[in-house]
């Protein structure tokens, strides 16, 4: 079983574990969880892959984009802040109504004719 540390560019730590199968065989996944064990991650990637990305992303100055290409853009941002996804719909949740352009353009209309 392999596992790793690593610290992002906010000095907060985080540990890489590989998940294995019930027989033992690599799962070519890898659990991402922050040192103070409240948030993790599983990531389809093996973790090598994952410490190669993180080098590169540390040490040379490649972007996070870049470097993590192969994770979604919510796996990348809780390696660079540690929130998670569920966090930030918390703080932030999805709008749930979406006002169309015409809706605004006849929104505005309305304003005009009032004033």
């Amino acid at each position: 079983m392999t596992k790793m540390n690593r610290m992002n560019k906010m000095g907060q730590l985080y540990y890489l574990s590989e998940i294995y199968d019930d027989m033992g065989i690599s799962t070519i996944q890898t659990e991402i969880r922050r040192a103070n064990g409240a948030q993790r991650i599983i990531v389809d990637a093996d973790i090598h892959l994952i410490s190669e990305a993180w080098f590169k992303w540390m040490m040379h100055g490649v972007s996070i984009q870049i470097a993590f290409h192969f994770m979604t853009p919510s796996e990348r941002e809780f390696i660079k802040t540690g929130i998670t996804e569920a966090e930030w719909d918390e703080l932030f949740p999805p709008n749930t109504t979406t006002t169309t352009a015409s809706e605004m353009t006849r929104e505005g209309k309305k304003e005009d004719e009032r004033l």
